[in-house]
């Protein structure tokens, strides 16, 4: 249960990504905030764990099928993700964005039962159908409106199915090793890559940079909250949680991400996405509680062993 919590708290964090995105993106190219984000990322954890007790750790990763696992990772979660989702979010509107980078949970899931072998009971089906009845309400307020899809928003929709073939990759190769050598090696790539590409393929639009205080503020915030807590948090925890329930929780992001841009940016909150929200949490519970009957046990006690595994899980 620690774990899931831990999980349920990342996925909170990262939720702030899309109102932090916004503050920095009204003045900044796409390509610069993810070359800044992930070099400062890896920098600071560098600076945090130290150079040489991590460099050991690389040494002994090289000898290993690990390394090509860690550079798969780092293009797709360092460089692929965060890079179409804020191209996506500059281009296009909020409400799409959380909407499609929310498919990263279905895509996670049907992913690990067919990489990771790991079984998706009849609960976990009802529980993501409730959650996706939950998420399209929520999104279109009981389909009083819908949202007007762009080209720009298959930037969304890639950017989600990077992220999770990151996370299936993690779960697969590296989850033996050190949560911090993964996040430095990964935002390191990620962050020379960006660099390679500006250089090579940059235009006006990509490298529009400013270093005004609502950007470095903005910048800062991206590093500290949702890049650095939030996954060090995801990645520790994935450890010990089945990638397919852990996509149970990532689906929730939606719902915290408008809670943040409600009180950090003044959204409106309507009634019927607050109904959607709490349709979201119920399927949540389904997915999560085991419903299957103990041998043995009777009819009467099942609600109290539903309990007892959901508290000890």
């Amino acid at each position: 249960m620690k774990n899931k919590i831990k999980i349920l708290l990342s996925v909170i964090l990262f939720a702030t990504y899309p109102t932090f995105s916004k503050m920095v993106l009204e003045r900044n190219s796409p390509a610069v905030v993810t070359l800044l984000t992930e070099l400062i990322t890896a920098a600071l954890l560098i600076f945090i764990f130290g150079f040489f007790p991590e460099l050991k750790k690389y040494s002994k990763l090289t000898r290993t099928k690990g390394m090509s696992a860690l550079v798969g990772m780092g293009v797709l979660a360092g460089v692929c993700g965060p890079l179409f989702s804020l191209i996506g979010y500059s281009n296009s509107a909020v409400l799409n964005g959380v909407l499609l980078i929310t498919l990263q949970s279905p895509i996670v899931i049907l992913g690990s039962a067919f990489f990771l072998r790991e079984k998706i009971r009849w609960n976990h089906t009802l529980g993501m159908i409730v959650l996706i009845i939950g998420l399209i309400a929520y999104e279109t307020k009981f389909f009083l409106v819908w949202p007007q899809f762009v080209w720009n928003d298959l930037f969304f929709f890639l950017s989600a199915v990077a992220f999770a073939a990151s996370n299936i990759i993690y779960k697969k190769h590296l989850s033996h090793i050190s949560h911090e050598l993964v996040l430095i090696i990964r935002n390191l790539i990620g962050g020379l890559l960006i660099f390679a590409g500006l250089i090579l393929f940059s235009t006006e639009g990509a490298v529009r940079v400013s270093f005004d205080f609502q950007s470095l503020t903005g910048i800062g915030l991206i590093v500290l909250v949702p890049i650095i807590i939030a996954q060090s948090l995801w990645y520790t925890s994935l450890e010990k949680v089945k990638n397919s329930e852990a996509a149970f929780f990532d689906t929730l992001y939606p719902l915290f991400a408008t809670l943040f841009a409600f009180i950090l940016r003044h959204e409106v909150v309507s009634r019927e996405q607050i109904i959607g929200g709490i349709i979201m949490i119920v399927g949540l519970m389904i997915a999560q509680i085991h419903w299957r009957r103990m041998p043995g046990e009777p009819i009467l006690h099942r609600n109290h062993v539903r309990l007892q595994y959901f508290k000890q899980h």
